[in-house]
């Protein structure tokens, strides 16, 4: 999150860094509700179909099959860039940085189409001197939601 911020929004690496912890500490007072679900970007929960089942299990109307199947379809990322690519103009808005268009229908920044869905770029894009303050910053909350393993100096150095 703290690269794509640098990378498409323009912010600086200490910009980033503290709107990613905010954001990630505000996730965290929502994880114990029960209607709360974790999704891991890096598990790739958007390519299972399972989980819009997941999620029609809080509503009180059921989700048929049929209806699920549709909503799996248009929700691939060729079917999206494909509405975005056909959307009128006034289907999107300035998101207030500059050359960042969002399309409203979808909630997609434009500049996400033709993008690879990589994960894992911040290893290419960020320096050790970054990823080490990212992981003194946000340690404790990446190792709650197993962003990283918990060190050997909280655990102690193993028994040889």
């Amino acid at each position: 999150s703290v690269t794509s911020l640098m990378t498409y929004m323009g912010q600086t690496f200490d910009t980033a860094l503290e709107q990613v912890a905010r954001s990630a500490w505000q996730c965290e007072q929502a994880i114990d509700n029960k209607k709360s679900t974790l999704l891991r970007y890096e598990d790739r929960f958007f390519d299972d179909i399972a989980i819009l089942d997941r999620f029609a299990e809080v509503f009180p109307r059921a989700l048929s099959a049929g209806a699920r199947d549709v909503l799996f379809r248009a929700t691939r990322r060729d079917a999206i860039e494909s509405m975005i690519r056909a959307a009128d103009p006034a289907e999107t808005v300035d998101d207030g940085f500059p050359g960042n268009v969002v399309h409203v229908p979808t909630h997609w920044h434009v500049h996400h189409i033709n993008r690879t869905g990589k994960i894992g770029r911040w290893r290419d894009r960020l320096n050790p001197t970054q990823i080490s303050d990212i992981e003194q910053y946000l340690g404790s909350w990446m190792m709650n939601f197993g962003y990283m393993a918990v060190p050997n100096d909280i655990l102690g150095a193993p028994e040889v």
